[in-house]
């Protein structure tokens, strides 16, 4: 099922797809943007975790003549779902950041990839800075030979 909220989010279920905004940062734009600091980022990521699941109750579609589906291509699309779902928990990423959690038109909780990623992104480049500060102390000890 597809739906589309509001303010342009458009979500697969309860997977958002996009959202209508070009994530733009200008000043001009946006005046209530802040940086994201790195080590809300970290508390973040390391109170979250991943999980398999697999839906209770799958329905498994009809692809034998659908126009757009090619006859050879139903069984591989079939194989897909009866695999595991990888995902993070709604419930466990509201209670660490709740401004990854959406809902969707029939109410249900929605995570937000793309702000999981976000913080993702601002983490890596924190422990980047670790690694070069680490990577220069040893050099200064002459434990390991400069770059």
């Amino acid at each position: 099922m597809f739906s589309v909220t509001g303010e342009g989010s458009v979500y697969y279920g309860c997977l958002l797809l996009n959202r209508s905004q070009d994530g733009s940062l200008d000043e001009e734009r946006n005046r209530h943007s802040e940086k994201i600091d790195a080590e809300q980022a970290k508390a973040v990521i390391n109170s979250i975790s991943g999980f398999y699941y697999k839906p209770d109750n799958t329905e498994f579609p009809d692809f034998e003549g659908n126009e757009f589906v090619e006859p050879e291509a139903i069984p591989e699309l079939m194989a897909d779902y009866g695999k595991r779902i990888v995902g993070l928990s709604s419930r466990e990423l509201c209670e660490a950041f709740p401004d990854a959690v959406r809902s969707d038109a029939d109410g249900h909780k929605c995570i937000d990839y793309n702000a999981v990623v976000t913080m993702l992104v601002e983490v890596v480049k924190k422990q980047d800075e670790e690694i070069e500060l680490l990577r220069e102390t040893l050099v200064e000890h002459g434990l390991l030979e400069p770059q």
